[in-house]
């Protein structure tokens, strides 16, 4: 399933309902929505504004598909990309006051793998089911 919603963070709702759809078609238990939830919004929400630089005439791409026993989401924004091997770890000392830098952070640590593609445009997070 995907979604294509401009770039604005008033979207976000769109994509809350988008994931709670995705929830019911592929039949997931709901102790997994929040951490999806969570990351899905971390990653739109980067795009939205680190990648499209909130121009609304660029849109963001959101497609969770499940296989097996995996769900898979995949956020692509229209931006110029970003060199992702330069993340600041947000619980450095000298990035403890830094306002930006916690959603990448919160995926690596929600997810089971996390990939950056497209010169930083796309982001792919897996998250295992197991045990269903």
């Amino acid at each position: 399933m995907q979604i294509i919603i401009d770039s604005d963070t008033l979207k976000l709702t769109d994509v809350e309902s988008f994931v709670d759809k995705a929830f019911t078609m592929y039949n997931l238990p709901q102790e997994f929505f929040h951490n999806i939830l969570l990351c899905v919004k971390e990653a739109v929400t980067n795009s939205i504004i680190h990648g499209n630089q909130l121009d609304v005439s660029k849109k963001v791409i959101v497609k969770i598909t499940r296989c097996h026993d995996e769900i898979v989401v995949k956020v692509t924004d229209e931006g110029a990309g970003f060199d992702f091997r330069k993340i600041k770890d947000p619980t450095m000392n000298e990035n403890l006051k830094e306002e930006s830098g916690r959603g990448i952070f919160l995926i690596r640590k929600l997810c089971d793998e996390l990939e950056f593609k497209g010169n930083g445009k796309i982001i792919e997070f897996r998250i295992s089911l197991d045990g269903i």
